[in-house]
């Protein structure tokens, strides 16, 4: 038996790597962790993507993707260097996002939050406004593609403390009747320290889980794991990927966001180039998970404050209602679900609550000794 602050670095290790993914969560993607559960109004698809996983993806009859805007979802398109029949053929093919974890991390990740709130939080002194220092490392091809300039970089940051400081956009189209102007203000903000740029053509390639991108990342990343570091190359295939909070410590040169250089403001990747790719992989890196986690009604990713959804929103559907026996429309704004960028425009109280009481755990000042007063008060698990 092993106390849970040890246990929580090393299961994180073993689940991060022994799979080769590094930790990253599969946006759009359910690695061979959800169980059907037969309810009615859904249909069950699985894809298999030549990685030797096994993906289901659920999707409402009444949900066809809509869109009140110049771009039609039901049209071909072109983005990452393919042509897509539509965007749900995009959603379904898992290149949305490429964030994986499995559900026993998302398990141990939400009891320790548990614990924390219950035995370590009322006790210690709740941190204020957070400022992360944030590095860029631009990664172009031999040819030169992916040399984003250094005012398309700041875009980026812009887009990022708008979102998490609840202001209007102020790039990308509109769309849609009634995208809020903003969310929740949260206490997140993001200040650049340094700009890099390397040209490699293996790293400009480097998708999740690659030996490319552990080179890249060992290479180039700069700090602690208070400190985001953002890849900016050719996506590996996907418009994004990111590590959890929890993994850092065990792994930190592996810790940060990727992102695809067609993704920030100022580019041409409609309708996925206005910043808010990186926004939601920094959602992922500061502890949340998609608006339909777990694909069931379930309220999958911890907060009533985002109503239940049962698969990903495609385009911008508003008054869409996947899961019509709970309350709310499907939180199709929020920056943790699959809408365009146009589409999405904010994050919920309860995720912030979420992110800070995450990073107090695992990125503040303090979380050295918070992880171990847990392991003094929290579950043994049983390693094999």
């Amino acid at each position: 038996m092993m106390k849970y602050a040890q246990t929580l670095v090393k299961l994180t290790a073993a689940v991060l790597f022994a799979q080769g993914s590094k930790g990253h969560v599969m946006r759009g993607k359910l690695v061979n962790d959800i169980h059907n559960h037969g309810h009615d109004d859904d249909h069950n698809h699985k894809h298999n993507h030549g990685h030797g996983h096994s993906h289901t993806h659920i999707h409402a009859e009444d949900d066809p993707p809509t869109l009140n805007s110049k771009f039609d979802p039901n049209e071909k398109f072109t983005i990452l260097g393919k042509e897509w029949k539509n965007n749900q053929e995009f959603i379904d093919s898992g290149a949305r996002c490429g964030t994986h974890h499995s559900i026993e991390e998302q398990n141990l990740m939400d009891e320790s939050l548990k614990i924390y709130r219950a035995k370590v939080k009322p006790s210690i002194a709740q941190t204020g406004s957070v400022t992360i220092d944030t590095y860029v490392h631009i990664i172009t091809s031999r040819s030169g593609e992916g040399d984003i300039t250094d005012q398309m970089v700041e875009d980026q940051i812009t887009v990022m403390n708008d979102a998490f400081g609840g202001l209007p956009k102020q790039f990308g189209d509109s769309c849609g009747n009634s995208v809020p102007q903003s969310g929740a203000q949260t206490d997140f903000s993001f200040q650049l320290i340094k700009t890099t740029r390397t040209e490699n053509e293996a790293w400009f390639n480097a998708g999740p889980g690659s030996s490319a991108e552990r080179q890249m990342k060992e290479g180039l990343r700069e700090g602690d794991c208070s400190t985001l570091n953002m890849y900016f190359n050719g996506g590996g295939g996907l418009l994004g990927w990111a590590t959890f909070p929890n993994g850092c410590e065990s792994d930190t040169a592996m810790d940060g966001v990727v992102n695809v250089y067609s993704s920030v403001p100022g580019s041409d990747s409609s309708p996925y180039d206005a910043g808010d790719t990186a926004t939601h992989e920094v959602g992922h890196w500061l502890g949340l998970y998609h608006t339909f986690q777990g694909f069931l009604c379930i309220d999958g990713d911890g907060l009533d404050e985002t109503p239940a959804e049962r698969s990903s929103a495609s385009g911008c559907p508003e008054g869409r209602n996947t899961c019509r026996r709970k309350d709310g429309d499907d939180p199709i704004y929020n920056f943790m679900d699959y809408s365009y960028d146009c589409c999405m425009s904010e994050f919920a109280e309860g995720q912030d609550t979420r992110m800070k009481d995450f990073w107090t755990m695992y990125r503040g000042l303090d979380s050295k000794q918070i992880l171990e007063s847990l392991g003094e008060s929290g579950p043994s698990i049983e390693m094999q």
